[in-house]
């Protein structure tokens, strides 16, 4: 009982343009872990398993873990489940929590999902970091009543515990970079080109069908200090992170952000990194989003503006609650882009409710002839976890 938990992470991503991604939501999962933790002493976090390699390779990584927490998507789901079937083969007492947008919130379907994936003890939904501390906390005993945000069994009857108020002072949250957290894992892997993932708010206050990020209790947007987002891009510059992806789904939304903004311009023209940054925009509102692209473009942060219509179809629009999006304020942004020279590319989804070939057709038309000359990119519809897409009423 005196020794140590050992913690195994994983959060896998692929390598883009011979770059990872740091594993920032398990970072921010034990930040947040190790400043709330009774006796943090008492916990060892092992050096996170970031990127897809052979599967033996990540079960030599965990198998001496005593939980393992699995951060689950699309692109490692399958791989989280084989990992976690092995680990429970060799040492069936071993913890196994998964935990991010693959683990269904409602009941019935939490319930569904432990069933058909008994390698997985623990499936945590929405935000993660209060479970998880309170999963720790409570690991010796292995009693979880007081977990929020949780489904397990307890023998043969499923427990389903509601999910825990949303976090709205987020500064609550340490940073996991400047909290030293990937410190290890740099110096660990010298040849790796870092990439990160930063969020100045979480929440967005529209709720389009096919998204998760307006579901709920995500609609009010709340925010990180700006103080401490100077800080984190001072720390980007300093480890010379080149691709900084901005999670924010409504980037823009605040004045604030021009402020944001303007600090990544001097700290890319003073140190050279970031090299780049990615933002979504926010919607309806063609001054804000211009001005903010032209600050990024002229200080070569960005390559491409994306003008996300995903449908030119009004009844497409209506069926997946987008028609409160203005497509007139993209088209206004193309036009005003497109003369200031800053390149742009627009997404359309293909396979969305209520689009025939007529009107995906027609809508392509549509987009050449009001000037967009660069780029269409065409994305599969996929139906997503906790979206109102994924529920079989709306279906």
């Amino acid at each position: 009982m005196s020794s140590k938990i050992k913690v195994g992470l994983i959060q896998v991503s692929e390598s883009f343009g011979g770059q990872y991604y740091f594993p920032y939501s398990l970072g921010i999962l034990q930040s947040y872990a190790q400043k709330y933790l009774t006796k943090p002493e008492n916990y060892d976090f092992l050096l996170p398993v970031y990127k897809r390699s052979p599967v033996e390779d990540s079960i030599k990584r965990l198998d001496c873990s005593d939980i393992v927490c699995f951060s689950s998507y699309l692109w490692n789901f399958r791989l989280n489940l084989g990992i976690a079937k092995i680990l429970k083969q060799i040492n069936p007492g071993i913890v196994t929590l998964f935990g991010g947008p693959q683990i269904p919130e409602q009941k019935d379907c939490l319930r569904e999902f432990l069933r058909n994936y008994p390698c997985v003890d623990i499936g945590c939904y929405a935000e993660g970091e209060v479970p998880f501390l309170k999963i720790l906390e409570n690991f010796r005993n292995k009693i979880w009543s007081d977990v929020p945000s949780i489904g397990y069994f307890l023998g043969k009857d499923f427990i389903y515990n509601e999910a825990a108020p949303r976090i709205s002072k987020l500064d609550q949250i340490p940073s996991p970079y400047l909290e030293g957290i990937f410190d290890e894992l740099i110096a660990a892997n010298p040849g790796v080109r870092w990439s990160a993932m930063w969020e100045t708010n979480r929440g967005c206050p529209f709720f389009c069908s096919f998204c998760a990020w307006g579901i709920k209790n995500q609609k009010k947007v709340c925010s990180f200090d700006l103080n401490r987002l100077f800080k984190e891009i001072d720390w980007f510059s300093e480890k010379r992170i080149e691709f900084l992806f901005c999670c924010d789904a409504n980037f823009g939304i605040f004045e604030r952000d021009f402020d944001i903004t303007q600090k990544i311009v001097e700290n890319k023209l003073a140190f050279g990194y970031p090299k780049a940054f990615s933002i979504q925009n926010t919607k309806n509102a063609t001054e804000k989003i211009y001005k903010l692209q032209k600050m990024l473009t002229t200080a070569d942060l960005q390559k491409g503006v994306n003008l996300a219509l995903q449908s030119t179809n009004q009844e497409t629009l209506r069926s997946i609650n987008r028609s409160n999006i203005s497509n007139d304020v993209y088209e206004s942004l193309q036009s005003m882009l497109s003369e200031a020279g800053i390149p742009t590319f627009t997404d359309i989804i293909i396979g969305l409710p209520k689009e025939s070939y007529e009107t995906f057709t027609k809508g392509i038309s549509h987009l050449i002839e009001r000037g967009q000359h660069n780029k269409i990119q065409f994305i599969n519809l996929a139906v997503l976890e906790n979206t109102e897409m994924a529920d079989l009423e709306y279906q």
